[in-house]
């Protein structure tokens, strides 16, 4: 062999193959013309949604009936039993929320209004077609007032410690929504039991729990039922009126 390749070696080979994809490139036909465009598809949502939830920031419980205003363009809605307030239809873009609601005042035994008190969110952005969210905590409590005392309730409650208070403080609460899945939404029994206030099922409260959804845990359930209904919770009736 002496180094010597085959004679079935070397470049003479390559020049065969390189006529035959000259050929096939020759005998390629042009390119087809495309397709017609297709139709176009419906227009994705042009605007998104801005949610606003307003709480006390004493109690952590909502805050219903707070006005909450939002920029730029100067929306206006009113916070619901849940203290959650609305605005869909919003341009993509960066708002933000005020929220607004009277100080809580001690007149003698009674809740009053005082001044409004304010809180306003950080910027944030709305996207269309989706739902973004800010929170707000308002300080409507006067921070000397005693609210252990306020709420000790029990067999002698203080004068403060009454429905009207209650309401005044906290809302209307018969048209909340339970605040888990687990949990019946108690406070619509005012709407059906029309004689049931309050504290006929709020005796007394802890408010060192420090959050008004843990308030539940604070109520006599089989107590307060089983006076109207003695089958509770088996059944409603009978009913001893």
């Amino acid at each position: 062999m002496n180094g010597c390749r085959p004679a079935w070696h070397g470049p003479r080979f390559a020049i065969p193959a390189l006529a035959v994809l000259i050929l096939l490139a020759a005998c390629r036909g042009s390119e087809g013309r495309g397709g017609e465009a297709g139709q176009p598809g419906p227009p994705g949502p042009a605007a998104g949604t801005l949610a606003a939830s307003v709480v006390d920031e004493g109690s952590g419980g909502p805050v219903a009936g707070a006005t909450v205003t939002v920029e730029p363009g100067g929306a206006a809605a009113v916070t619901d039993a849940n203290g959650e307030a609305s605005f869909p239809g919003l341009a993509t873009g960066l708002y933000r929320v005020t929220a607004s609601a009277p100080r809580l005042l001690l007149a003698g035994s009674a809740v009053v209004a005082g001044p409004p008190v304010t809180a306003t969110g950080d910027w944030t952005s709305v996207v269309a077609g989706a739902a973004a969210k800010q929170a707000l905590r308002l300080p409507r409590i006067d921070g000397r007032v005693n609210l252990v005392a306020v709420h000790s309730g029990g067999a002698s409650p203080p004068p403060v410690f009454s429905d009207e208070n209650c309401r005044a403080c906290h809302g209307d609460r018969a048209g909340e929504r339970a605040t888990g899945s687990l949990l019946s939404p108690f406070h619509t029994l005012m709407i059906t039991h029309g004689e049931i206030g309050c504290t006929r099922c709020h005796e007394t409260v802890d408010v060192a729990q420090g959050s008004g959804a843990t308030l539940h845990q604070q109520v006599d359930v089989m107590a307060v039922c089983t006076e109207c209904h003695p089958a509770y919770p088996v059944s409603f009736h009978p009913i001893r009126l």
